[in-house]
């Protein structure tokens, strides 16, 4: 029976193509590609086609871990933490259910979300397209992940009050009907910044693609508004949404645009002007959030109670923010010291 899947499984997939790009995405067409379920930043592996005794199939080899390498069977296997010598039927029922191929349910259902895709080998290029459908699904916090949240101070009710989520996997529909996934792992552990259910910023703090979109974000993008008091002494707008956090769990109200090279504005400046004494640009201290912040201060600082606050680090890939800040032990306290020291 399970040979018969097999074969069946081969067959609407294009001998296991779609299975990789389902998993992996349209980057694992590509000559050599990065396994996003590893740390390692370099590209390291490759897919072809194996010539084997019992036909022609796609086969991952990872330069970089030889435990990830194999066909489509072996890779879903090692992704789903599934012992394919004792299970191998549940990596198939997980592949036939996540691919939506309604092979072991009875029936087939080529059309559910578009017949499975077919490529050219001799043609493996990355095509972009729009996404108009998300589907998450999510699951309880694990303690390693509630774990990476407290190294910066924040805990289970301010990932609460920010409707942050951990996701166990998300599907994303393009607009030409194809599909792909986005898996949590222990190497990938996934969340997802909710917008009610129109949209949905996924990160991903150990890929080196740490974003991912889906669905309709506000215009414009400003994380943690809503979650403002309606006054108070100063506001801070900072470089992104780990970082709104951070300051609201040490007692700072903040928020951040979708990135610290986005334009603010002015009617937010302008609202945020009424609400609070000072608003305070804290982006991080490399050359880019010096260089966006000094722009955003001199562009209105004339006008509104617009001020920079320079954090004291390196401005390094591992301390540049004021996560960094607070993970590498320092406090509110003295973080308002550097207002006062400041002149803020």
């Amino acid at each position: 029976m399970s040979v018969n899947y097999v074969d069946k499984i081969l067959d609407r997939t294009n001998r296991g193509l779609d299975v990789f790009v389902h998993y992996l995405g349209d980057d694992c067409m590509k000559k050599i590609f990065r396994n996003p379920y590893r740390e390692d930043a370099r590209p390291s592996c490759h897919l072809y086609v194996h010539r084997g005794s019992s036909g022609d199939h796609y086969w991952l080899q990872d330069f970089g871990d030889s435990s990830w390498s194999g066909d489509c069977f072996d890779f879903v296997a090692r992704l789903a933490g599934i012992n394919a010598k004792t299970d191998f039927r549940k990596v198939l029922e997980t592949i036939d259910r996540d691919l939506r191929l309604g092979l072991m349910d009875g029936g087939d259902d080529e059309t559910a979300l578009g017949a499975p895709r077919r490529y050219d080998v001799r043609k493996m290029v990355r095509v972009s397209r729009p996404v108009i459908m998300f589907v998450p699904v999510f699951k309880d916090f694990t303690p390693a992940e509630l774990n990476y949240w407290r190294t910066y101070g924040i805990r289970k009710d301010t990932l609460d009050r920010f409707h942050v989520r951990s996701l166990a996997r998300c599907d994303f529909v393009r607009d030409d009907r194809s599909r792909y996934s986005v898996i949590s792992s222990v190497y990938t552990p996934t969340f997802g910044y909710m917008f009610g259910d129109k949209g949905i910023k996924i990160y991903r703090p150990r890929n080196k693609t740490r974003f991912l979109y889906g669905g309709q974000l506000p215009k414009p993008y400003i994380f943690g508004l809503g979650q403002l008091p309606q006054t108070g002494s100063r506001v801070f707008i900072t470089g992104g949404e780990k970082d709104v956090m951070t300051l609201s769990a040490h007692g700072f109200p903040a928020i951040a645009f979708n990135s610290e090279t986005a334009a603010i504005p002015e009617d937010i400046i302008l609202d945020l002007a009424y609400r609070f004494d000072r608003i305070i640009l804290l982006y991080d201290s490399d050359e880019t959030g010096i260089r966006e912040s000094e722009k955003v201060a001199k562009e209105y600082g004339d006008r509104y109670p617009v001020r920079r606050l320079q954090l004291p680090l390196p401005g390094t890939k591992q301390s540049k923010d004021i996560s960094d800040f607070f993970k590498e032990g320092h406090t509110g306290s003295e973080l308002l010291h550097l207002l006062k020291t400041q002149e803020m």
